[in-house]
């Protein structure tokens, strides 16, 4: 996996953390520069990509949350991820009605179903 895409994953994971803790993410964009140097804008009103040029940035994150959703939206050059955490109680309604299957568990790790 790449640095992009996993930063982006770490992001997702902070904000969902700060959000079962109680706290609420704020929009924020995360900025990445070619030198390494990380700043950080708070509600940004400008588009990602705008960002992202106007600061030389490298890479470029915005993470965004609402009604318990936690949204993480990133660019890097050409290349561009979206990556979206649901609230809790809704995974779990759509796991227990069989919609979907466990996040990041590959289906070979998941026990055999009991007969």
């Amino acid at each position: 996996m790449s640095e992009f895409l996993r930063n982006a994953e770490s992001i997702l994971d902070g904000a969902v953390t700060a959000l079962a803790s109680g706290g609420q993410p704020s929009e924020m964009a995360i900025l990445v520069g070619r030198d390494g140097v990380i700043r950080i804008v708070a509600e940004p009103d400008w588009p990602l990509d705008a960002l992202e040029a106007h600061h030389g940035a490298r890479m470029a994150y915005r993470v965004s949350g609402r009604d318990g959703r936690v949204r993480v939206e990133g660019r890097c050059g050409g290349a561009s991820c979206l990556i979206v955490a649901d609230p809790p109680a809704s995974m779990a309604r759509r796991l227990l009605a069989g919609h979907v299957r466990a996040p990041n568990v590959p289906l070979a790790c998941l026990p055999p179903a009991a007969s």
